[in-house]
């Protein structure tokens, strides 16, 4: 005689008529859920009331596998390890100045150090990079446009004492005038020639200073 393992009733055949559950072939199963097993019962596992549920529709994941939806990176990306390089700003990099960078001792304004001093002998120009940057902190342009303007205020001062001393002679009939127009062309001719060889030494980077004018420009700076 066998009994059903799950609700005890008599079984006829391997499958029980009232729950359905299947008897397990060996011999007769005892009331309770209990089979012989080497001389005594072990005990049988009992199914739920009402049964398994059923799979999960699309059945089971096998074992190990990735989620259905794959793996999802992290939000923003990855960030880069720290202390690598950065990457170039959004654009790119611009590209360098036409003509290139300037070559070392260019001021920013594309002015080299002889340009400059030779341009400070324009007095204006001189008075203005003594208040401007870079020029300012410069030494050899400040030199040039203190000489420049100690040279100009000297011509100035030359000027006006050739011309007294023109006033003065002019009552002398003809040879009053006379002196008075050559003394006057010559020192426009001195004057120049000076002018000149003061651009052209400042241009060749070369720090000539005039008597009494070119110490006291030193000085300044």
């Amino acid at each position: 005689m066998a009994f059903c393992a799950n609700c005890g009733t008599e079984v006829v055949g391997k499958f029980c008529a009232k729950c359905g559950t299947a008897v397990a072939a060996g011999g007769p199963a005892a009331p309770g859920g209990y089979a012989p097993q080497g001389g005594g019962y072990a005990p049988q596992p009992q199914r739920p009331q009402g049964g398994y549920p059923p799979p999960p529709q699309g059945g089971y994941a096998p074992q190990g596998a990735p989620p259905q939806q794959g793996y999802a990176p992290p939000q923003g990306g990855y960030a880069p390890p720290q202390g690598s390089y950065a990457p170039p700003p959004q654009g790119g990099y611009p590209p360098p100045p036409q003509g290139g960078y300037p070559a070392p001792g260019t001021q920013a304004s594309g002015l080299t150090d002889n340009v400059a001093a030779a341009l400070s002998y324009i007095t204006i120009v001189g008075i203005v990079f003594l208040f401007i940057e870079p020029y300012n902190r410069n030494r050899v342009v400040r030199f040039h446009a203190f000489q420049s303007i100690f040279f100009a205020v000297a011509t100035v001062v030359i000027w006006i004492a050739a011309t007294i001393l023109s006033v003065v002679l002019s009552p002398i009939p003809v040879v009053g005038v006379i002196f008075g127009v050559i003394l006057h062309l010559v020192l426009w001719l001195g004057i120049l020639i000076v002018w000149l060889m003061l651009v052209y030494k400042a241009y060749n980077n070369e720090q000539f200073m005039l008597p009494v004018i070119g110490p006291m420009a030193q000085k300044q700076v």
